[in-house]
């Protein structure tokens, strides 16, 4: 019993090591779409959308129009060849292109340079009468003067950083509504909702088997 309890923490170290293999072996074929234009040529990928990853090897891709599908299916097999020297082996097995047009993109929102308030300007900024009377609801109930006092100072200072915050350009998370200064993706996410997204794809990747697109 003495020696597999000495033996479990170099198991999990070789269990640990095996999935994230097995993850970074999951994910060669979706790094196809990173290096796409690099590959193909600015041409190309003007015209190109890589869309995705079907049998765990063959790469979806979307063309403008069925001329440029005819005309890359003739490249295909050189296409694959460089994209498997890009990835390292014999990652992708087939191309299929989609004569549908190009998806939509959205547009991109750049992101907010970060800038500090300067002294006394948050406590200069004024909040609506609205927002002042939920202050004042939500403390009313605090029977202590000095403590209600001071969640109340509390709660307009949070609320007046809030006003700074959207004249700054800061907008609102999708996922919990919290203002971030960053929104430099198609969905304007705060850090910890992102990474809260991040862990949830890594965990969706992990659970599936290897080699499932």
């Amino acid at each position: 019993m003495r020696n597999q309890k000495g033996l479990a923490p170099a198991r999990n170290a070789v269990d640990a090591t095996l999935m994230s293999a097995e993850l970074m072996q999951a994910l060669r074929p979706h790094m196809a779409k990173v290096h796409w234009a690099k590959i193909v040529g600015p041409q190309v990928a003007s015209v190109t959308q890589v869309e995705a990853v079907r049998a765990g090897s063959v790469l979806v891709v979307r063309v403008k129009n069925s001329v440029w599908a005819n005309e890359l299916t003739l490249l295909k097999d050189d296409i694959i060849k460089r994209l498997n020297q890009k990835l390292g082996g014999k990652v992708i097995t087939d191309l299929h292109f989609k004569a549908s047009g190009l998806a939509r993109t959205k547009t991109k929102l750049e992101p907010v340079m970060a800038k500090a308030p300067g002294p006394g300007e948050i406590e200069r900024l004024d909040v609506s009468v609205a927002t002042r009377a939920k202050i004042a609801a939500a403390v009313q109930k605090i029977e202590n003067d000095a403590l209600r006092q001071q969640v109340e100072r509390t709660l307009l200072k949070f609320a007046q950083a809030n006003e700074w915050k959207k004249d700054q350009g800061w907008l609102p998370c999708a996922s919990c509504d919290a203002l971030t200064e960053f929104h430099g993706q198609e969905i304007v996410l705060c850090p910890a909702c992102a990474l809260s997204r991040r862990n949830r794809d890594v965990q969706t990747i992990q659970g599936r088997p290897t080699g499932q697109p």
